[in-house]
Parts: C-alpha cells; structure tokens; sequence
C-alpha cells in the first residue's frame, strides 16, 4: 500500500524546455555569442542537446540559435542586437524531458560578447518558467568550455 501522503505527489524527472536567459555580457552594448551551449544530465557527461529544437528571441543573420547546439565551436549562435536580456532556448520536443544537472558554455573569442550574468531556466509548457541556476559577474575563459553545476536542479 502507497502511504497517502505520497500517493499523490509528482515526480519530476526532467523538464522539455531550457533556456539560458543572459541579462549581460562582457561589455556593455554588446551582441552575445554564444559558440556552443552543453547541457548535460550527468556530471562529466555528454551534452543532450541534441536532436531537439534550439530557438532564440533574436538571432543575427547567419548565425541562428542552432549552432549553439551543433558540436561545432566554429559556428556560434549571436544576438541581433545589443540590448539584452538575450534568451537561449533548447526544446527536447514532445515525449523528451531532462533533468540537467551541469551545463558548460564554450567562451567567445570576444569577451565583450561573452556571458557575463545569466539565469538557466526550465519550463514544461513553454510559458512558465522556474530558475535552477544563477551565475553574476562571471569572467569566462575565452576559447574553451566553462562548465557549471546547477544549483536547484
């Protein structure tokens, strides 16, 4: 018999949806690029990025939000715009949910362009949004992977 103060909890194992959402960047007025965007469900595992949908509320002509998400840090994904906050989006699709326990995001060659600040959210419905990390005043290591482990995972 399942005790009733557990029988109608959910469980959560993952989310479908998440974003990095970036409020600045190494400089101020500056676009953001962002190479390459990991998220992993292990720690020291592989990214699960992949296969799934990457979207962003802005994207400079020629580098959309997917080549973050490519393996490829010679593509990257820029702002069209210097005004922030710049989002980041990874949907695993329907049917997909991860729980992401470490991300890494490869540091642009161009600190001013770099994540400086920024929040990494989850959502299920693409509209509700909760905060499982926060990162101020981060100076990146240009041309390699910065890697965090989320803190409410």
């Amino acid at each position: 018999m399942i005790p009733a103060y557990t029988k109608h909890r959910a469980v959560v194992s993952g989310h479908r949806y998440y974003r990095l959402n970036v409020s600045a960047t190494g400089a101020a007025g500056n676009y953001c690029g962002i190479p390459e965007l990991h998220l992993n469900a292990t720690i020291g595992g592989a990214s699960v990025a992949t296969g799934g949908t990457a979207s962003a509320n802005s994207s400079y002509s020629g580098d959309p939000p997917s080549s973050a998400f490519d393996g490829n840090t010679g593509t990257a994904w820029f702002s069209n715009g210097a005004t922030g906050p710049f989002i980041l989006e990874y949907d695993f699709g329907s049917g997909n949910a991860h729980k992401i326990l470490q991300y890494a995001i490869y540091g642009n060659t161009t600190t001013g362009q770099t994540p400086y600040s920024w929040t990494l959210e989850y959502s299920d419905d693409n509209s509700a949004w909760t905060t499982c990390d926060t990162r101020t005043a981060v100076a990146m290591t240009v041309n390699a992977y910065n890697t965090f482990t989320v803190a409410s995972p």
